[in-house]
């Protein structure tokens, strides 16, 4: 169901390209703005923050971290911006997963209500098989890594002057809800549109 974004908030999305695969995988984050920050302005606060809480030499030499784009409403009117980083992973991996698998991240907001929560599917950029066991676990080292990047990852894009907070948006006329944290799930998840459609 397409979201509605209201006035002075925006989705701010991370475009990741996988080696061999020419489809983006994106994941997306609500925000609202802070002040009179323009969507350029909050896509590079996104990628600026992803950055600084993810080095390139954390992330798997297969895959490149394209860009930032945000979609933000203003005055009625929806605008975009984009901030370009095209930059490739450093580290060696070894043995990736598949495509189709990805880190689920739950976007807590304090509320047990499904329609006030939030998720989002994240590309193992930093996990190869070994780090996953037969019943689809993460090794709790792995999952220790990526909740503290995370974490560091939104409180430096709440910590940038053109992001207010974050939110889950809706698809009706539901305020948005305010994020508190991002939650990595310790089991790994699959997208089955990723590899067959």
């Amino acid at each position: 169901m397409p979201v509605v974004i209201p006035d002075d908030h925006g989705i701010l999305r991370f475009h990741w390209l996988a080696s061999g695969d020419f489809e983006e995988m994106i994941f997306t984050l609500g925000v609202e703005r802070e002040g009179s920050a323009t969507a350029g302005a909050i896509a590079l606060a996104g990628r600026t923050a992803w950055v600084g809480a993810n080095a390139m030499s954390t992330i798997f030499s297969e895959y490149t971290f394209v860009r930032t784009t945000c979609t933000l409403r203003v005055g009625g009117d929806l605008t975009v911006g984009e901030s370009l980083q095209n930059s490739v992973g450093t580290a060696s991996s070894g043995n990736p997963l598949p495509s189709n698998c990805a880190f689920l991240v739950k976007k807590e907001t304090g509320f047990s209500s499904r329609k006030l929560r939030g998720r989002f599917f994240m590309p193992p950029f930093n996990i190869g098989e070994g780090d996953v066991d037969h019943n689809g676990v993460i090794a709790g080292a792995s999952v220790t890594a990526v909740q503290t990047r995370l974490t560091a990852f939104l409180t430096a894009l709440l910590a940038d002057s053109s992001v207010e907070r974050a939110v889950v948006l809706h698809g009706d006329a539901t305020d948005p809800t305010t994020v508190a944290g991002l939650v990595l799930q310790p089991k790994i998840a699959t997208q089955r549109n990723r590899m067959r459609k």
